[in-house]
Parts: structure tokens; C-alpha cells; sequence
């Protein structure tokens, strides 16, 4: 079997079934993700993040027919683009301020 172009066999063969797993349960995150981001307003970061969206998309479609992820700059884009994704337009929890002995902040 020839694999030299595809990285989702690579994966599988290398890796074998915990591999698949983990691929799946991050292309489901991503995904999940996705769809999280079209939904969302544009006040809470939607365009961030469905810009994000389709530039992951689009290096996972690549994957189907080379290895674009194995160069370090579409690594990078990719890595980037998850982090959007997950932190874009997020409410940060509050801080509680705190105080010393004396009262004082």
C-alpha cells in the first residue's frame, strides 16, 4: 500500500488504531468548532474564527491528496488556526482581586 501522499493512511498505519481515534476525535472537535463559529455573532469573534475554520478545512482537504502538514509553515497555520478557534471571542473568566493582610488591593 502506497502512502506517500496521504496522510490520514499514513496515520492509520503508523499509529494504528489509537492513532485513528485520536484523528477522528479532532477532526469531530474541529468540526464541532466549525460550525460553533459560523453560528457565532459578530461581536464574539465570528469573523476571526470562521476565517480560522476554513483555513484548518482547507489544510485538512489538502491532506487528502499530499502531506502539506509535515512542512512547517502549514504546521504553523494549522496550529494557529485551532487556537482561534478555540480562544477566539471567548468571555475570560473575571479575576477576583485580591487583597493583602491589611486590606489594601
Amino acid at each position: 500500500i502506497a502512502s506517500a501522499h496521504n496522510e490520514y493512511l499514513e496515520i492509520a498505519l503508523e499509529l494504528g488504531i489509537v492513532g485513528v481515534l485520536v484523528m477522528i476525535a479532532g477532526l469531530i472537535w474541529i468540526g464541532w468548532s466549525s460550525v460553533e463559529a459560523w453560528r457565532a455573532p459578530e461581536t464574539e469573534g465570528g469573523p476571526l474564527r470562521r476565517a480560522a475554520s476554513i483555513a484548518c478545512l482547507v489544510v485538512i482537504a489538502h491532506c487528502l491528496v499530499d502531506s502539506p502538514i509535515r512542512t512547517q509553515t502549514i504546521a504553523c497555520v494549522f496550529a494557529y488556526g485551532l487556537g482561534v478557534l478555540a480562544t477566539a471571542g471567548r468571555r475570560k473568566p473575571q479575576r477576583e482581586t485580591s487583597t493583602n493582610i491589611m486590606g489594601y488591593e
